[in-house]
């Protein structure tokens, strides 16, 4: 049999939603779930980045797997949103703001817990080479993404299409990653034989080369 909990502490206005998924009884679901282990229970996150940081993972009960790279969540239980404090484009803080929500879908924006990381220069040199394998990572699924629809081809297709392209950037690639933008958006402003590189991003009114070259600036 599960055990029964008693929790103490402060109040919210509602029940909370991760008391479906928390294998417990508890004796008042209203409380707000400070201490509750929510990474370690089943749920499914869904990451969310902003100038190639992670800001924002919220925690769902359901998921489901749509297409290509495409999921739909339901059900969203635990909400973390991520600040990030840098000077001369260092890392020195990463604050955390963790906010839960209600049975019926509503965010409760009034009880938060907060947590804060400080870095060393040694953590914000691997924190800052990580960022920019993100943006990398991220620029080539995008990239295919938009190559498959513009051209309305299948994966593959669209793979052949640009990655060999891609692959030959290993040297400039290493040069970004190691802090140093210049050499690899010379090479995608100059280079003159991938036709895809021109195409208008649907919706956006860009190029895939300037969508390239304007995500490879924030790093």
């Amino acid at each position: 049999m599960e055990n029964l909990i008693f929790l103490e502490g402060k109040k919210g206005n509602k029940e909370y939603k991760i008391y479906e998924v928390y294998n417990h009884y508890v004796n008042d679901k209203t409380l707000v779930p400070f201490d509750i282990p929510y990474n370690i229970l089943k749920l499914y996150k869904k990451y969310e980045y902003r100038d190639g940081d992670l800001y924002k993972i919220t925690y769902y009960k359901k998921c489901t797997l749509i297409g290509f790279g495409e999921y739909v969540y339901e059900e969203p239980v635990v909400e973390e949103e991520r600040h990030y404090i840098r000077e001369n484009g260092y890392l020195l803080k990463r604050e955390m703001f963790i906010r839960w929500y209600y049975i019926d879908g509503e965010l409760d924006t009034e009880n938060v817990k907060f947590l804060e990381k400080f870095y060393s220069e040694s953590e914000s040199l691997i924190a800052g080479k990580k960022r920019r394998e993100f943006i990398i990572n991220n620029i080539k699924i995008n990239v295919l993404k938009f190559i498959c629809y513009i051209e309305n081809k299948p994966i593959i297709e669209c793979e052949q299409a640009c990655f060999p392209f891609l692959l030959s950037l290993i040297f400039e690639i290493e040069s970004f990653l190691n802090g140093k933008n210049e050499l690899l958006i010379e090479r995608i402003q100059n280079e003159t034989e991938q036709a895809w590189l021109d195409y208008i991003i649907p919706g956006m009114d860009i190029t895939i080369r300037q969508y390239i070259i304007n995500y490879l600036l924030i790093a």
